[in-house]
């Protein structure tokens, strides 16, 4: 698990080092907001009622999670399944409109 892993470690060292270190939390917040842009661009297509911070969460909070461990073909086919039909049932109703 990530926990025991040398990511975890990694992840660990970096949050211990944001509270000293403002370069490194202005480094991370830009790097995040790229990573998110970019996501953005590609849920574009989808219903402009869905909240995509929450799409964003849901589609690669299960991969971060699993840093370090193999992740397959399968594991993220039923990823972006599982949060499409999330967010179709959350923001359904908005789209039918």
């Amino acid at each position: 698990m990530l926990a025991n892993s040398p990511a975890g470690a990694m992840i660990r060292n970096i949050i211990s080092e944001i509270a000293h270190e403002p370069e490194l939390v202005s480094l991370i917040v830009s790097l995040e907001k790229e990573r998110r842009t970019v996501i953005y661009q590609l849920l574009r297509p989808l219903d402009q009622a869905m909240d995509r911070d929450l799409m964003v969460s849901l589609l690669f909070g299960p991969l971060y999670f699993r840093c370090g461990e193999r992740l397959d073909q399968d594991f993220v086919k039923n990823c972006v399944n599982a949060a499409l039909r999330a967010a179709q049932h959350t923001f359904g109703a908005h789209g039918a409109g």
